[in-house]
């Protein structure tokens, strides 16, 4: 019982932690002299509520529907309607790393917080909260690479991850050896 509710407070920090990174998109595929339409519901014949021209950045996705998003620039209880998800890519990453950041993993769940450069804090459904003195924080282009505690690393890549289970899109990808030897792979924004 106790591990069943842990792993729901798990799941629903994890839904906090991906609101928090969710990443911003631009439109793609959208002829100059055209428009993405915005509708009022998830589906091609709806009524169009709105538009995004084709070259819109900074727009955030609230919801999914099969190949539609619930779109929107900054608050997610007025978003500005649903487009196809199609004419959306992720915004490219930044120049480089800026801390903190936030990066997580599924199956298992996991998050890692790099809250500066010299603090990471480690947490997943299964184990206690570990906080990991940052050993070392290298900046190369928009990648970054830095020791976690005694014998752990993280490496995060600029370009494109999936989380592999809410079709979300971050802007990095991390890969983290943990000082324990656990090997884990995620996303972060």
């Amino acid at each position: 019982m106790f591990l069943r509710i842990l792993t729901m407070v798990a799941l629903f920090l994890l839904c906090i932690v991906q609101a928090w990174a969710a990443p911003v998109y631009e439109v793609t595929g959208v002829r100059a002299d055209d428009v993405l339409n915005i509708r009022e519901a998830p589906r091609a014949t709806a009524r169009k509520v709105g538009e995004y021209g084709p070259r819109d950045k900074g727009i955030r996705i609230y919801r999914r529907s099969g190949n539609w998003a619930l779109t929107g620039r900054s608050d997610p209880d007025q978003p500005d309607g649903w487009v196809n998800s199609r004419y959306l890519k992720v915004t490219a990453a930044p120049l480089r790393v800026e801390l903190p950041i936030s990066c997580l993993g599924t199956e298992p769940f996991w998050n890692l917080a790099i809250q500066s450069r010299w603090r990471a804090v480690y947490t997943d459904p299964e184990t206690a909260k570990r906080q990991y003195l940052v050993t070392e924080f290298r900046r190369t282009g928009p990648n970054a690479t830095m020791g976690l505690g005694n014998g752990g690393r993280a490496t995060i890549a600029a370009g494109n991850c999936s989380d592999g289970m809410s079709d979300n899109q971050y802007p990095y990808s991390v890969r983290v050896l943990l000082p324990s030897g656990v090997k884990l792979s995620g996303c972060c924004g």
